[in-house]
């Protein structure tokens, strides 16, 4: 719970880096694209994982999303399976949506490793992993999991 009144509290005073430094990017990536042995897919995960690197900015985007009279409002943790979660509701004038925050613990804190968002009905990783496949298929002519098939 305290984990999800800080993230509360950080971007209520306009504050992304503390959503930021618990949100495990390196995890996230991970989990989101599979991996190759094909030179010309790692040259492209190398590409996209840097520059995914250098424009992500979740805090920033929970905040510019809310406006000036936002509210992001942490609602509720919970453990299903052995796995931990945070519910935060997000109204703005644009819209109201729930994020569900995937946790795991990193030696005694947690971290956030994904995000469902309600609205788009999709976990964070499953959009990049998307996103991901769609431009290796564009720059190499197939990906790792057409491979499979």
């Amino acid at each position: 719970k305290k984990l999800g009144k800080n993230i509360e509290e950080s971007i209520e005073n306009n504050n992304p880096s503390y959503l930021n430094t618990v949100f495990n990017l390196e995890s996230f990536l991970t989990n989101s694209i599979p991996e190759s042995n094909n030179a010309l897919e790692q040259a492209f995960y190398e590409g996209f994982t840097t520059e995914f690197n250098k424009s992500f900015d979740l805090g920033v985007s929970i905040i510019n999303e809310l406006g000036s009279d936002g509210e992001y409002a942490f609602l509720h943790a919970y453990v299903a399976n052995n796995k931990y979660f945070l519910i935060f509701r997000m109204l703005s004038q644009q819209t109201v949506n729930y994020h569900e925050y995937k946790l795991e613990l990193d030696g005694d804190e947690f971290i956030i490793t994904d995000i469902y968002n309600y609205y788009s009905g999709s976990f964070m990783s499953e959009i990049v992993a998307r996103d991901y496949r769609g431009g290796c298929l564009y720059i190499t002519g197939t990906t790792s999991e057409q491979k499979k098939m």
